[in-house]
Protein backbone atom coordinates (compact mmCIF):
# COMPACT_ATOMS: atom_id res chain seq x y z
CA UNK A 1 0.00 0.00 0.00
CA UNK A 2 1.53 3.30 -0.77
CA UNK A 3 2.48 5.76 1.74
CA UNK A 4 -0.32 8.38 1.18
CA UNK A 5 -3.04 5.72 1.32
CA UNK A 6 -1.66 4.36 5.06
CA UNK A 7 -1.16 7.57 5.87
CA UNK A 8 -5.06 8.46 5.33
CA UNK A 9 -6.14 5.29 6.88
CA UNK A 10 -4.97 6.29 9.87
CA UNK A 11 -4.94 10.17 10.01
CA UNK A 12 -9.41 9.91 9.54
CA UNK A 13 -9.50 8.22 12.84
CA UNK A 14 -7.08 10.53 14.76
CA UNK A 15 -8.74 13.53 13.34
CA UNK A 16 -12.21 12.38 14.51
CA UNK A 17 -10.75 11.40 18.18
CA UNK A 18 -8.81 15.09 18.19
CA UNK A 19 -11.84 16.78 17.27
CA UNK A 20 -14.48 14.49 18.88
CA UNK A 21 -17.10 17.17 19.52
CA UNK A 22 -17.59 18.15 16.29
CA UNK A 23 -18.68 14.48 15.10
CA UNK A 24 -20.41 13.44 18.16
CA UNK A 25 -22.07 16.55 18.75
CA UNK A 26 -21.93 18.78 15.72
CA UNK A 27 -24.80 19.52 13.79
CA UNK A 28 -24.04 17.77 10.07
CA UNK A 29 -25.65 18.73 6.71
CA UNK A 30 -25.27 16.79 3.34
CA UNK A 31 -23.90 18.73 0.44
CA UNK A 32 -24.48 18.49 -2.58
CA UNK A 33 -22.82 17.00 -6.00
CA UNK A 34 -23.68 17.84 -9.54
CA UNK A 35 -22.06 16.16 -12.84
CA UNK A 36 -21.52 12.76 -14.32
CA UNK A 37 -19.98 10.91 -11.02
CA UNK A 38 -22.43 12.40 -8.45
CA UNK A 39 -23.20 8.66 -7.55
CA UNK A 40 -19.43 7.77 -6.68
CA UNK A 41 -19.27 11.23 -3.79
CA UNK A 42 -20.47 11.44 -0.47
CA UNK A 43 -20.13 14.49 1.21
CA UNK A 44 -21.19 16.35 4.44
CA UNK A 45 -20.71 19.29 6.09
CA UNK A 46 -19.71 19.37 10.21
CA UNK A 47 -20.16 22.19 12.50
CA UNK A 48 -19.93 22.97 16.24
CA UNK A 49 -19.17 25.78 18.02
CA UNK A 50 -17.04 27.58 15.70
CA UNK A 51 -15.13 24.50 14.05
CA UNK A 52 -16.52 23.70 10.43
CA UNK A 53 -15.35 20.37 8.24
CA UNK A 54 -16.16 19.34 5.42
CA UNK A 55 -16.10 15.55 4.69
CA UNK A 56 -15.70 14.26 1.28
CA UNK A 57 -15.64 10.32 0.47
CA UNK A 58 -15.06 8.43 -2.86
CA UNK A 59 -18.21 5.90 -2.61
CA UNK A 60 -18.34 3.13 -5.44
CA UNK A 61 -14.80 3.73 -7.20
CA UNK A 62 -14.62 0.27 -9.03
CA UNK A 63 -16.71 1.22 -12.01
CA UNK A 64 -14.20 3.74 -13.08
CA UNK A 65 -10.94 2.35 -11.37
CA UNK A 66 -10.27 -0.31 -14.31
CA UNK A 67 -6.54 -1.02 -13.19
CA UNK A 68 -5.46 1.41 -10.87
CA UNK A 69 -4.35 -0.09 -8.15
CA UNK A 70 -6.12 1.72 -5.42
CA UNK A 71 -9.36 2.91 -4.95
CA UNK A 72 -8.10 6.45 -6.40
CA UNK A 73 -9.56 7.99 -9.66
CA UNK A 74 -7.57 10.22 -11.20
CA UNK A 75 -8.61 13.60 -11.08
CA UNK A 76 -9.79 13.67 -14.72
CA UNK A 77 -11.98 11.02 -14.40
CA UNK A 78 -14.35 13.37 -12.01
CA UNK A 79 -14.63 15.82 -14.65
CA UNK A 80 -17.57 18.15 -14.56
CA UNK A 81 -18.38 16.68 -11.32
CA UNK A 82 -18.49 19.77 -8.46
CA UNK A 83 -19.68 20.02 -4.60
CA UNK A 84 -22.62 22.93 -4.86
CA UNK A 85 -21.55 25.06 -1.58
CA UNK A 86 -24.19 26.61 0.36
CA UNK A 87 -24.18 30.67 -0.23
CA UNK A 88 -22.40 31.06 3.36
CA UNK A 89 -19.05 28.79 2.06
CA UNK A 90 -18.56 30.34 -1.24
CA UNK A 91 -16.02 33.12 -0.29
CA UNK A 92 -14.51 30.63 2.67
CA UNK A 93 -10.86 28.93 3.23
CA UNK A 94 -10.32 25.45 2.60
CA UNK A 95 -7.54 23.52 4.00
CA UNK A 96 -7.26 19.83 3.79
CA UNK A 97 -6.30 18.00 6.91
CA UNK A 98 -4.59 15.37 5.75
CA UNK A 99 -2.32 16.64 3.09
CA UNK A 100 -2.70 20.17 4.02
CA UNK A 101 -3.13 21.37 0.60
CA UNK A 102 -5.62 24.09 -0.01
CA UNK A 103 -8.35 24.04 -2.85
CA UNK A 104 -9.99 26.73 -4.24
CA UNK A 105 -13.69 27.00 -4.77
CA UNK A 106 -14.93 28.67 -7.57
CA UNK A 107 -18.47 30.66 -6.93
CA UNK A 108 -20.64 28.21 -5.40
CA UNK A 109 -18.25 25.05 -6.57
CA UNK A 110 -15.85 22.87 -5.41
CA UNK A 111 -14.02 20.56 -7.82
CA UNK A 112 -14.48 17.24 -6.66
CA UNK A 113 -11.18 15.94 -9.39
CA UNK A 114 -9.19 19.17 -7.33
CA UNK A 115 -10.58 17.52 -3.95
CA UNK A 116 -9.82 14.07 -4.12
CA UNK A 117 -6.65 14.20 -6.58
CA UNK A 118 -4.26 12.67 -4.28
CA UNK A 119 -6.61 10.80 -1.46
CA UNK A 120 -9.91 8.91 -2.20
CA UNK A 121 -11.18 11.05 1.28
CA UNK A 122 -10.45 14.46 2.47
CA UNK A 123 -11.10 15.99 5.60
CA UNK A 124 -11.73 20.10 4.58
CA UNK A 125 -11.49 21.78 7.53
CA UNK A 126 -12.78 25.69 7.00
CA UNK A 127 -11.61 28.90 7.98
Amino acid sequence: MPRMARRSESACPTYKAAHRALFAGGDGQPVAAEGPLTGHVLAFLRKHRGRSVLVLVTRLPATSLRDAPLPLLPPAEWSGTDLRLPPSWETRHWQEALTGEGPHASGDRLSVGQVLARLPVALLEVG
